[in-house]
């Protein structure tokens, strides 16, 4: 174990991917039948952006957990027969 004066670092991937992880299970719960598409789309289309519209630091921008899932409950509706 590291001293006192230890502080570890967690962040990129390694911490981002559990996040996703749940809002997406989030969604898929909400909905189903979502495709991969459908989650990527509601993903970067809810998420808050960071800097640039794109970058590779933060690609679409910060995960909205609560707007991944509006984004889902306003495009994504069952179709009615």
């Amino acid at each position: 174990m590291a001293g006192a004066d230890y502080t570890s670092g967690f962040g990129g991937t390694s911490s981002a991917t559990p996040h996703i992880g749940g809002v997406v299970a989030l969604l898929i719960s909400l909905k189903a039948d979502l495709n991969p598409s459908q989650v990527t789309e509601a993903l970067q289309m809810s998420a808050i952006p960071v800097g640039e519209i794109y970058s590779n630091h933060c690609g679409s921008g910060r995960v909205d957990a609560l707007a991944a899932i509006e984004y889902v409950r306003n495009n994504f509706r069952k179709k009615l027969n």
